[in-house]
Protein backbone atom coordinates (compact mmCIF):
# COMPACT_ATOMS: atom_id res chain seq x y z
CA UNK A 1 0.00 0.00 0.00
CA UNK A 2 1.30 3.29 -1.22
CA UNK A 3 0.42 7.20 -1.17
CA UNK A 4 0.70 10.34 -0.09
CA UNK A 5 -0.10 13.07 3.00
CA UNK A 6 -1.50 16.17 1.47
CA UNK A 7 -3.61 19.09 3.05
CA UNK A 8 -6.19 20.56 0.65
CA UNK A 9 -8.42 23.35 0.84
CA UNK A 10 -7.67 26.53 2.55
CA UNK A 11 -8.65 30.32 2.73
CA UNK A 12 -7.03 29.85 -0.94
CA UNK A 13 -8.61 27.36 -2.19
CA UNK A 14 -5.43 25.36 -3.07
CA UNK A 15 -6.86 23.09 -5.68
CA UNK A 16 -3.55 20.83 -6.14
CA UNK A 17 -2.90 18.64 -2.95
CA UNK A 18 0.40 19.80 -0.80
CA UNK A 19 2.22 16.68 0.61
CA UNK A 20 3.83 17.27 3.59
CA UNK A 21 5.80 14.81 6.05
CA UNK A 22 4.42 13.34 8.78
CA UNK A 23 3.13 10.00 10.16
CA UNK A 24 0.56 7.92 8.84
CA UNK A 25 -1.19 4.90 11.15
CA UNK A 26 -2.58 2.05 10.02
CA UNK A 27 -6.20 0.55 12.07
CA UNK A 28 -8.38 -2.46 11.80
CA UNK A 29 -12.06 -1.09 12.00
CA UNK A 30 -11.92 -2.14 15.84
CA UNK A 31 -9.52 0.49 15.86
CA UNK A 32 -6.46 -1.97 17.11
CA UNK A 33 -2.96 0.19 15.41
CA UNK A 34 -1.53 -2.63 13.26
CA UNK A 35 1.48 0.37 12.06
CA UNK A 36 2.46 3.08 12.08
CA UNK A 37 5.43 4.87 10.14
CA UNK A 38 6.79 8.34 9.01
CA UNK A 39 6.05 9.85 6.00
CA UNK A 40 9.40 10.94 3.44
CA UNK A 41 9.71 14.69 3.08
CA UNK A 42 6.90 14.59 0.46
CA UNK A 43 4.60 12.53 2.47
CA UNK A 44 5.01 9.34 0.75
CA UNK A 45 4.39 6.29 2.78
CA UNK A 46 4.45 2.78 2.26
CA UNK A 47 2.77 -0.36 4.06
CA UNK A 48 2.57 -3.75 3.72
CA UNK A 49 -0.23 -5.37 5.03
CA UNK A 50 -2.43 -8.36 5.00
CA UNK A 51 -6.00 -8.23 2.75
CA UNK A 52 -8.61 -7.35 4.76
CA UNK A 53 -10.37 -3.62 5.82
CA UNK A 54 -8.18 -0.44 7.27
CA UNK A 55 -8.67 2.84 8.40
CA UNK A 56 -5.61 5.30 7.40
CA UNK A 57 -4.61 8.36 10.35
CA UNK A 58 -2.43 10.90 8.91
CA UNK A 59 -1.03 13.54 11.14
CA UNK A 60 1.61 16.53 10.15
CA UNK A 61 3.27 19.12 12.21
CA UNK A 62 2.27 21.22 9.39
CA UNK A 63 -1.51 20.81 10.23
CA UNK A 64 -2.70 22.47 14.04
CA UNK A 65 0.53 21.37 15.23
CA UNK A 66 0.05 17.81 14.80
CA UNK A 67 -2.41 17.29 17.36
CA UNK A 68 -5.30 16.94 14.97
CA UNK A 69 -5.64 13.54 12.78
CA UNK A 70 -6.72 13.38 9.60
CA UNK A 71 -8.64 10.26 8.51
CA UNK A 72 -9.48 8.91 5.75
CA UNK A 73 -13.19 9.16 4.92
CA UNK A 74 -14.12 5.57 4.59
CA UNK A 75 -11.94 2.37 5.32
CA UNK A 76 -9.85 0.96 2.87
CA UNK A 77 -9.85 -2.26 1.44
CA UNK A 78 -6.66 -3.86 0.68
CA UNK A 79 -6.95 -7.48 -1.18
CA UNK A 80 -4.22 -9.92 -2.59
CA UNK A 81 -3.11 -7.31 -4.93
CA UNK A 82 -1.21 -4.23 -4.14
CA UNK A 83 -3.22 -0.57 -3.09
CA UNK A 84 -1.29 2.33 -4.63
CA UNK A 85 -2.12 6.01 -4.58
CA UNK A 86 -4.00 6.13 -1.72
CA UNK A 87 -4.39 9.87 -0.52
CA UNK A 88 -4.97 10.85 3.15
CA UNK A 89 -5.70 14.38 3.35
CA UNK A 90 -6.30 16.86 6.05
CA UNK A 91 -8.43 19.39 5.22
CA UNK A 92 -7.48 23.18 6.01
CA UNK A 93 -9.96 25.81 6.52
Amino acid sequence: MTGHLVLVGGPASVSTPLEVAGNIEVLTLDGTTTTRADTDETGRFEFSVPPGQYQLVGRSPKYQGGDLACPLPEPLNAVDFDVDGVLVACQMK
